[in-house]
């Protein structure tokens, strides 16, 4: 990414790196046998969507296809981004979370 014009070498401050201090007090081994318990997957409202297909042309690893009059979410190629959740103009895509992850929350 090539910044250019006024302001290109000006970068906002004040952020802090949230602290996964908690994460290290977890073995390995204890966290690779939960982690497939522990999932966050955005899911497509078909009730709310209307088709435009801003989902699909912001999803970075295209795992958004049109089916029809809807879209679907290839679960295999999705990596989690949220991308489509975040930039859908219509919040026709919500967070779905396993009950583990929303213990955590």
């Amino acid at each position: 990414i090539d910044c250019v014009g006024d302001g290109a070498d000006v970068r906002a401050g004040g952020f802090a790196l949230p602290s996964n201090k908690g994460l290290r007090l977890v073995p390995e081994w204890l966290a690779k046998l939960v982690a497939p318990l522990v999932w966050v997957q955005p899911a497509i409202v078909p009730e709310r969507c209307v088709g435009c297909g801003f989902c699909a042309e912001s999803c970075p690893v295209d795992a958004i296809d049109r089916d029809g009059d809807v879209y679907r979410i290839d679960r295999r190629r999705c990596v989690q981004c949220m991308c489509c959740h975040e930039l859908c103009p219509h919040r026709s895509i919500d967070i779905r979370m396993s009950r583990l992850a929303r213990l955590f929350r």
